[in-house]
């Protein structure tokens, strides 16, 4: 009999490239779904890999061939449309166990009528909705956001965020959580919500890295027009970038919840620290 598998989604972004060598390591069967086959070339070997794309349900049933376990994860303003496809795709198939990352904060005062809230609620209605085995993972924020945050030329980080504080996360602890409901026991039915071990200011982030990577840098207080119109300029989506700021005036206003100890309770050990990324990363930090 062959060996069953998981597909993984997003298995190039920031959680599912640490997640496919973890299960790999771990002795499971993986597939990831990826729209270019060189990207998945910097996760190693020893899993299979499959061309397609959320946004094209055609290619997304050939992909679930063989699967009986699943991990969605997109990024964007249109999630519950991407994860929909896969997730109406999964129902016709064999997949019997779905895990999904969502995000903190859905059922916050702060997040109604928030875009990005609305779509994570309507993706999880969705899983809920199919019949099939579910797991939701609910991740604080990414600490690897400070890589997209730094301003190299002037030294800064300009982040309309004041004297706030949050959760930072390490994302190989969301992808260990990851592996763990894949191949675990006892996660269905769940949601998780996790996060890292330290409530801190964006002003004792700033400052941690600036001491690690021994260069000058400060977090800059901007208006939250200014941090807006700079993701539009990037390219960032208007509901995504309202969805941002809204958050950031949580954060400023303090609004945003505790650290949890739901790493420690699945894993068994205290989540990473966020010195411990900030060392991890001091190449990608330095710029």
């Amino acid at each position: 009999m062959s060996k069953r598998l998981t597909l993984i989604t997003g298995a190039t972004g920031t959680i599912g490239s640490h997640l496919v060598p973890q299960l790999v390591a771990r002795g499971v069967g993986v597939r990831t779904l990826v729209r270019d086959p060189k990207k998945a070339t910097a996760l190693g070997s020893g899993f299979e890999v499959f061309v397609g794309d959320l946004a094209k349900p055609e290619t997304l049933p050939p992909a679930l061939k063989g699967v009986d376990k699943l991990f969605v994860i997109s990024n964007g303003s249109n999630i519950a449309e991407l994860e929909g496809n896969i997730l109406d795709a999964a129902r016709n198939s064999d997949v019997h166990h779905i895990v999904k990352i969502s995000g903190r904060h859905l059922d916050a005062s702060f997040m109604t009528n928030v875009p990005l809230a609305i779509n994570q609620n309507a993706a999880e209605k969705h899983l809920k909705s199919l019949g099939v085995d579910w797991t939701i993972i609910r991740p604080g924020m990414f600490a690897s956001n400070f890589l997209l945050w730094i301003d190299h030329s002037q030294g800064i980080v300009p982040l309309p965020v004041g004297d706030g504080r949050d959760t930072p996360t390490d994302p190989v602890d969301i992808a260990a959580v990851g592996c763990e409901t894949l191949i675990g026991s006892d996660h269905e039915g769940k949601v998780y919500e996790i996060t890292g071990p330290e409530s801190l200011t964006f002003h004792d982030m700033t400052a941690r890295i600036a001491r690690a990577i021994d260069q000058p840098l400060e977090l800059v207080d901007i208006p939250p027009e200014v941090a807006y119109q700079g993701m539009i300029s990037s390219g960032v989506p208007d509901t995504q970038a309202r969805g941002i700021i809204r958050y950031f005036e949580a954060v400023r206003q303090g609004q945003v919840y505790p650290p949890t100890d739901t790493i420690q309770h699945l894993l068994g050990r205290q989540p990473r620290r966020f010195d411990d990324w900030v060392t991890g990363h001091l190449r990608e930090l330095r710029g």
